[in-house]
């Protein structure tokens, strides 16, 4: 959203040196973009949501924040992942303009509009990821507004922001927050998969005309089928603590291994007071400005 409102682009401090080497942004790789692949990675760069503090917005009542500076960060960056999740389902891999495709004549899409829309600090139900809504949510886990949000309480909120719309607007993007670190497929596939089948367990029910007066679900399990199609796109969010008063430097290897991943939305990391989100590496990890 600053990107679109300030013309805001990190490439203009990034040295030469480090974009001669392959460059991997969020999946994608550039092969030599000081010769060739600028222009394609700096598009691909600047078409990533960029969320920072904002002031003068309608005060969270009866708290009466108008800016969240000094306080917001982590709720800024969780809204920077959840923002390139939609785009990548919504549109593709590069679909928002660029801020100078803008002031040339582009224009947005409507797709695009209701995307940045759903990021506008308002309590509008319009503004579903707005920072009112999360902080609405984050009071649901003790947290006032105003007070710093840690990575796990920042995720749960997200998580239950994206589903509880899905649910309500049938949306296709779900949002899974794994505990302790640990992905279960169960998990994934009732987000994604079981609820397919409970039309299907109904109608079976209503069969059984010659069956027992009472039907025990524990010991008639719905059948699902793990090989099937999903109907919604996952967004996982994998809160790790990697290190202690800063990142272990043993995990900067795997950590920058991610981003090699094509489903990849960026890695947010926090260290003392310095907050961000890692899109992409060359011979350096090139990190993608954070709120501050």
């Amino acid at each position: 959203m600053a990107q679109f409102t300030h013309g805001i682009s990190a490439l203009d401090v990034t040295p030469a040196s480090a974009l001669s080497a392959p460059v991997w942004l969020l999946g994608r790789r550039f092969q030599d973009v000081a010769a060739t692949d600028f222009e394609a990675y700096k598009r691909a760069f600047e078409s990533i949501l960029w969320f920072t503090y904002r002031r003068d917005f309608v005060p969270m009542t009866p708290y009466e924040f108008s800016s969240d500076a000094g306080w917001g960060c982590m709720l800024r960056s969780a809204q920077m992942l959840l923002g390139q999740a939609l785009q990548r389902q919504l549109n593709g891999r590069l679909s928002l303009r660029t801020a100078v495709e803008l002031e040339s004549g582009g224009t947005l899409s409507e797709i695009d509009v209701k995307l940045l829309m759903w990021f506008a600090d308002a309590p509008d139900s319009a503004c579903r990821y707005s920072i009112h809504h999360m902080v609405q949510m984050g009071m649901h886990y003790d947290k006032l507004p105003g007070e710093w949000y840690g990575p796990t309480t920042a995720a749960q909120v997200l998580r239950d922001l994206v589903n509880q719309y899905r649910r309500d607007c049938g949306e296709t993007l779900a949002m899974y927050v794994p505990q302790e670190g640990v992905v279960y497929r169960d998990d994934v596939t009732q987000l994604c998969v079981s609820h397919l089948e409970k039309e299907a367990v109904e109608m079976k029910e209503m069969e059984m005309q010659d069956g027992p007066a009472f039907f025990d679900p524990l010991l008639h399990p719905p059948a699902v089928d793990e090989c099937r199609e999903w109907s919604t796109a996952l967004l996982i969010l994998i809160p790790l603590r990697l290190g202690l008063d800063q990142l272990n430097e043993r995990y900067v290897p795997a950590l920058e291994k991610t981003v090699y991943v094509p489903a990849e939305c960026g890695d947010y990391w926090w260290q003392e007071g310095t907050l961000g989100v890692l899109c992409g590496h060359a011979a350096k990890p090139i990190t993608f400005a954070g709120p501050s």
